[in-house]
């Protein structure tokens, strides 16, 4: 037997729990979302909705693959679209320069989800668009778990937490813009519990990622990062030519006594590998790399802390050379 029915009010209490675990100030405000592309597209119909009158959006696309339903959503609607690829603008005025008036909004991407990287117009750019009133969507993947930053006047900032959920931060002027369809959705306590774990904040680990990269260096794995990139320290990122970074993992996993949760869950070690994601190519259609990602690999920084890490590592590296060899 099936009921199609469930307690209203679970949205709300969804929000105001982790309102509480973040401790917001008085001032800003929170809402859940199912995931973080569902709840960017939304959101950018909300304040087309609030502004309908403003027909021109710009988005600094090439580095995420939550905008990408808003370009051709927005392309069908017959609104006007300036997409801007993100690894290319170099300074906020040039952008500033370059964009049409009465926009509705500017939406940016400050992180890549899979290596962590930063993209650094975030703050100016929150400042810029404020002086002239715009408002400026401001989507995080992980770094906002990273420490609390306050809301610039004008930003509505959307925040990822993977597969778990998302949520959007925003101050008094935005609470007139719609939530469309995350309060008509199912809260349960273990989707919002899911959500509450995935938001806690996380630990970077500098001193140690750089020396495993360092030492990867001796098993025919490079780091993914040129010196000096602006990054997150949570995690490495590693490439290898010579290996299935799949077929890596699986038999590092058996050393370690390790399971890997299914892809988009799993914490600990991850690739880009599409055996891994079953063929199906995940990142074509954003992800401006000339790289083979094949033999690309994420470990979490409180996997290669295992006393037991750096030895499988370099076992399993051993025995996949003798095989291939």
């Amino acid at each position: 037997m099936l009921i199609d029915l469930f307690p209203q009010g679970q949205w709300e209490k969804a929000n105001e729990a982790l309102g509480r675990q973040l401790q917001l100030p008085e001032q800003e405000y929170l809402r859940v979302g199912s995931n973080l592309a569902a709840q960017v597209l939304e959101a950018c119909l909300g304040f087309l909705h609030q502004y309908g009158h403003r027909r021109q959006i710009a988005l600094l696309k090439g580095n995420s693959y939550v905008l990408d339903p808003v370009h051709s959503y927005f392309l069908k609607e017959g609104v006007s679209v300036q997409s801007f690829d993100a690894g290319k603008v170099k300074s906020v005025d040039e952008l500033l320069a370059q964009l049409k008036p009465d926009l509705c909004f500017l939406a940016f991407v400050e992180d890549h989800p899979v290596t962590g990287e930063i993209f650094s117009l975030g703050d100016e750019l929150a400042k810029a668009l404020a002086q002239k009133k715009i408002p400026f969507l401001r989507i995080s993947h992980h770094r906002h778990r990273l420490g609390s930053r306050p809301v610039e006047p004008f930003e509505y900032r959307l925040c990822g937490a993977g597969s778990w959920g998302s949520f959007a931060v925003f101050p008094t002027r935005w609470k007139s813009v719609p939530s469309l369809f995350h309060p008509l959705q199912p809260w349960t306590e273990k989707r919002v519990e899911g959500l509450l774990k995935a938001n806690q904040r996380k630990a970077e680990f500098k001193t140690e990622v750089q020396e495993f990269e360092k030492k990867c260096e001796q098993f025919h794995f490079c780091p993914w990062f040129a010196e000096g990139t602006p990054r997150l320290w949570d995690r490495s990122v590693v490439i290898s030519e010579s290996f299935h970074g799949d077929f890596f993992l699986q038999s590092l996993c058996q050393r370690l006594n390790l399971s890997r949760a299914n892809p988009g869950f799993e914490a600990g070690l991850e690739t880009t590998n599409l055996s891994r994601w079953g063929g199906y190519n995940p990142y074509s259609s954003w992800w401006n790399t000339q790289e083979d990602l094949a033999g690309l690999l994420i470990l979490s920084a409180e996997t290669i802390l295992r006393k037991d890490f750096l030895s499988a590592f370099e076992s399993t590296v051993k025995e996949l050379t003798v095989q291939l060899s």
